[in-house]
Formats: C-alpha cells, structure tokens, sequence
C-alpha cells in the first residue's frame, strides 16, 4: 500500500515550482528514479532539467534520503522524505 512521502525540492525545482516540497506516494520498493521522475511530470521545464532526452536520470541531478546521496536505481527505504536536488543543466 502506498505511503505519503514529502519529497523536499531544492535547487532549479523548487525555482520552477516556486515551492520547497510536493507529496508523494511511494511503496517499499521505489527508486530514486521514480522520485526524480514524480518531480520531472509536474512540469515540462523540470522534465528537460532533471531527465535526458533517452529518459534516463541526468548525474546533475541528485535524490538524498537522511542526507545521504542514494543511487537512482536505488530504493528509498520507508524513508518518509527525500531530498531532489538538481541545477539547470549545461549540455553544452
């Protein structure tokens, strides 16, 4: 069953949102990328910053649980917030 996570925003989503966090229901088993990709479907600015054109997380843009960077593959536990960070990227 679903959990309502608070996902803090910081950097170039809490800009764009012009706000510090959205809610999101997560399972045991959610990824950091499925957080990232929560954050990118809220708007079409985000999903250009925080995701490559082939879909795929960008390295600029970082999901910390307790402080701790955790791996996009990776689970984000029970953890009941997480952090998205991420600046505008530069491709050039």
């Amino acid at each position: 069953m679903p959990e309502s996570m608070t996902v803090r925003l910081e950097g170039y989503p809490e800009a764009v949102l012009a706000r510090g966090s959205v809610p999101f229901a997560a399972t045991a088993s959610t990824t950091a990328a499925e957080v990232v990709r929560h954050v990118a479907g809220l708007d079409a600015r985000l999903e250009r910053a925080l995701t490559r054109d082939d879909g795929r997380v960008r390295q600029s843009t970082k999901v910390l649980v307790g402080g701790e960077a955790r791996a996009v593959g990776a689970s984000v536990g029970d953890a009941r917030e997480v952090t998205v960070l991420a600046a505008l990227p530069c491709d050039g």
